[in-house]
């Protein structure tokens, strides 16, 4: 978490909101799948769908930093091209920009930020979709459990 997710998370806290409890990392790594839903028990299926919801609600909260922090570090790149007159137009412009080392480390910063964020929205997006999986069986079960007892109390 950079300076500015953590301004952020600083703010929420003191409003009573505990970024803390929603930040930590589930103890084990994101769990398969199953290529077989249909073959896990109801009770395997729940501890499955908890498990990859803790992960999303993990991963949620990584993405949404890293945008954060991502937009900040891009905001202060064009805040020192304003301040310094960097204007790209100007042949000279890259060669002056390229030469000056705040404007440099301040291009590697975002650019980092905005690796690490894409990095993390590829993973969220993974876990997301294996929640919308699960949620499905879990839907598809509960269906079939209501049509089944539709059927039972028509056969009485």
């Amino acid at each position: 978490m950079g300076d500015a997710a953590r301004r952020a998370a600083s703010t929420l806290e003191e409003q009573g909101i505990l970024v803390g409890r929603w930040a930590r990392q589930p103890l084990d790594d994101p769990p398969d799948v199953p290529r077989d839903l249909t073959e896990l028990r109801d009770r395997e299926l729940m501890e499955l769908y908890q498990r990859v919801n803790n992960w999303v609600k993990y991963l949620g909260l990584q993405l949404s930093t890293a945008q954060v922090d991502e937009r900040h570090d891009a905001a202060v790149v064009v805040r020192i091209e304003a301040l310094k007159g960097y204007d790209f137009r100007r042949i000279d412009a890259k060669t002056q920009a390229h030469s000056d080392p705040q404007y440099v480390a301040a291009k590697d910063k975002a650019e980092a930020a905005h690796g690490y964020r894409k990095l993390v929205e590829a993973l969220y997006n993974n876990v997301d979709k294996d929640s919308f999986t699960l949620s499905r069986e879990i839907t598809r079960r509960g269906n079939r459990s209501a049509r089944d007892g539709r059927h039972n109390r028509g056969a009485e």
